[in-house]
């Protein structure tokens, strides 16, 4: 039996994803040099059923400026994680910024055996500039988030509180502006 137009046009895509995995396409190291070992505080401890911090899909993107934007691209990764699948988040991103996001979908669902249900409780805009069709938002982010079992039936830790210096990197597209890129500092231990 032959693949038909559909499964053949998802070939190339399926060799790109394999190649970026073979080259080391990963998650940044959790320790070692540069990488800051800060504090997270536990909430909750582990249950058998996992209700999730947040059920509901997000609201439809809203794509209209960077700091728009960048909530909406926060909300869609949060439900991508919590689902384990990236592709849920791709209007809110660039195609690289996808492959990073798919990457540590991927990467907790392999290696780790789990997902992660998390919901930013507070965003404080630092700074935002636009130039062009560029743009730049730094905030101050504070998350709560566990670990899910592979299937996302069973909670694997308490909730975690952890906070972070982000700078997000946007470009307008012309569905409107999707994240390109993310720094995130820790401002304390991510478990």
């Amino acid at each position: 039996m032959r693949p038909g137009p559909r499964t053949r046009a998802l070939l190339p895509a399926i060799a790109l994803a394999c190649a970026l995995v073979a080259a080391g396409c990963a998650p940044p190291p959790a320790s070692g040099p540069g990488v800051q070992e800060p504090t997270s505080t536990p909430s909750t401890q582990p249950t058998d059923t996992a209700p999730p911090l947040s059920s509901q899909p997000p609201a439809p993107a809203d794509l209209s400026t960077p700091q728009a934007a960048v909530r909406s691209y926060l909300d869609w990764i949060s439900h991508a994680y919590r689902i384990a699948v990236s592709d849920v988040a791709s209007l809110t991103m660039t195609p690289e910024e996808g492959v990073r996001v798919d990457s540590y979908v991927q990467y907790n669902l392999q290696e780790r055996n789990r997902r992660i249900d998390q919901q930013v409780v507070k965003f404080k805009l630092r700074e935002a500039s636009e130039k062009g069709s560029r743009a730049t938002v730094s905030a101050t982010e504070t998350w709560e988030y566990r670990y899910l079992s592979a299937s996302g039936q069973r909670s694997m830790s308490p909730t975690y509180t952890t906070s972070y210096e982000t700078t997000y990197t946007l470009v307008r597209t012309r569905d409107g502006w999707v994240v390109g890129s993310v720094r995130a500092q820790p401002l304390d231990e991510v478990k």
